[in-house]
């Protein structure tokens, strides 16, 4: 265990006394309760950042990365970046699931948006916009929209009705568990 000058805590393997292999990392955090009655000195509390490997220092591998904002990222780490195939969980349970290059959504991905109105976006994605060539479905009514974005906008393309076929294979490949959680 490495307790940082900031009060921000690792617990896990370590090599040349930094974090490797496997760990969490763990951010200080305040409490208003005192360790003893009547003490002013606020006790220690941590919120968990990162659960997974690590390679000298930096997150490594597979892992989850939790955000103060009740987001979290869980996939592929690259020298502390998101970078490789990843699930990005929104804090209004929203769900990205694809590639992702230095830290920012790239390549091949499929959202699912949840709410009174799930719609799901398979296409692609250029520094965390969609970007080229996509579909959404909008499962309320069983129409989709195929056609190009251009920076998270649409560009050109065409609404028509949609199979529930068409929408079964738009979802297949996802993991385990990202539709009960888009659903519940």
């Amino acid at each position: 265990q490495i307790i940082f000058r900031s009060g921000n805590k690792y617990v896990g393997n370590l090599l040349a006394n930094k974090p490797h292999s496997w760990g969490t990392y763990w951010i200080a955090r305040p409490s208003t309760t005192a360790g003893k009655p009547g003490s002013k000195k606020p006790a220690q509390s941590w919120r968990l950042q990162y659960e997974g490997d690590w390679f000298q220092g930096k997150r490594h591998g597979k892992g989850t990365l939790y955000y103060r904002s009740g987001e979290c990222y869980k996939g592929d780490f690259v020298l502390d970046r998101c970078h490789g195939m990843g699930q990005y969980t929104y804090a209004n349970g929203d769900v990205h699931y694809g590639e992702w290059y230095n830290g920012r959504k790239q390549g091949k991905g499929v959202l699912v948006t949840k709410g009174r109105r799930c719609n799901v976006f398979k296409g692609f994605w250029s520094e965390d916009a969609r970007e080229g060539l996509g579909t959404i479905f909008w499962t309320d009514s069983m129409y989709k929209y195929v056609g190009e974005w251009v920076r998270d906008q649409v560009r050109c393309g065409e609404v028509k009705p949609a199979r529930a076929q068409e929408l079964v294979d738009a979802l297949s490949g996802l993991p385990e568990g990202i539709l009960n959680e888009v659903l519940d």
